[in-house]
């Protein structure tokens, strides 16, 4: 899940092939809503689910130029598969 919702519905989720490596922003609350509920899929359909939050960090916080988009490149260079 990068720069998006989950899946419309959330029982789509089950339908992913692969892993999820979901990146959020701390203060996207429009975004971030619905985590409780897509971790009750997560854990339902057993999915290989793993979730970055960064603290303190606005919807886009991974655009070009902006002052978290070197620490996002760090994270995904460094522990994604």
């Amino acid at each position: 899940v990068f720069y998006g919702r989950s899946p419309r519905p959330l029982e789509n989720i089950k339908n992913i092939k692969g892993p999820i490596l979901g990146i959020y922003a701390g203060n996207d609350l429009n975004i971030n809503k619905d985590l409780p509920n897509l971790m009750k899929f997560v854990i339902k359909y057993q999915i290989d689910f793993e979730m970055k939050l960064y603290p303190k960090t606005n919807h886009a916080f991974a655009t070009v130029g902006g002052v978290n988009y070197n620490e996002v490149c760090f994270f995904l260079k460094n522990f994604s598969a």
